[in-house]
Formats: structure tokens, sequence, C-alpha cells
């Protein structure tokens, strides 16, 4: 219930209608989810992508034990898929030129596929920060 719905109020403009997180939902039917409900780990990453890319760092920061950098999941991706033959490249336009990255993939029937999508987006997100990706 962290992920936030669309409310239409009745009787009210589709203006009034917000997003709200489900702290704020009130419904028998919701059934909300104590600390030791679950397993704790990132919203919206696929299993498959959490066990390949989720790297515990040999020295754990004190602040945040829970931290995975992700450049020890690229690294751990990497090996995994060096000797993939599939690749997806992408380009990103700036004003002095263009960014290029090619990243090689697990075939789409492969367990490891929903990994090759996750840090895909992951990396592009990365490159459009650093490089500032202009239209």
């Amino acid at each position: 219930a962290q992920a936030p719905v669309h409310v239409h109020f009745i009787g009210y403009t589709s203006a009034s209608d917000e997003w709200v997180g489900g702290d704020r939902l009130r419904c028998r039917g919701l059934k909300v989810k104590g600390a030791g409900d679950s397993e704790k780990r990132p919203e919206g990453m696929p299993f498959e992508a959490r066990k390949l890319l989720l790297v515990k760092p040999k020295v754990p920061a004190p602040l945040d034990p829970g931290f995975r950098p992700v450049i020890l999941g690229k690294k751990a991706y990497l090996e995994a898929t060096k000797d993939c033959t599939e690749k997806l490249t992408w380009a990103l336009t700036r004003s002095d030129g263009v960014g290029r990255y090619t990243l090689p993939v697990f075939g789409e029937k492969d367990k490891g596929c929903k990994a090759s999508i996750f840090i895909a987006g992951v990396l592009i997100q990365e490159m459009i920060w650093q490089r500032s990706a202009s239209g």
C-alpha cells in the first residue's frame, strides 16, 4: 500500500483528484503489512534483478547497512553477461554531441532478462543525470 493511488472524489471535478499514499487510505478491504511481514527489498525490483544486482560491499556503510552500491551490481552484471552476444545500445543527444553506451543483455527467454531490463533503466537514468541530455 506504499504505491500512490489515484483518488476521485465523488461530486467534485477531476481537478480535485489526488494521488495519495497508502498511509492516507482508509478502507476495510486493505490490510496493512507489519514490519516483519515481508522481506525488506527495494520496491519494484524483480527477484532475478535483486539476486544479481544487489551486491553487499566488503565494508558495510555504518549509517546504512542495507546500502548496495550500483557499481558493484554493475560489475556483477557485466561479469554474468560476458558471454552474451545480444547488446542494447542507446544514445543521448547533447548540445556538444552525443553520449552513447552499449550494454550486453541476456536473451529474451533467459532468466536474467528482467535484470537486463532493470539495469538498462538505471544506467540510462544515470547517464541522463550525469550528462544532461537535451532534446
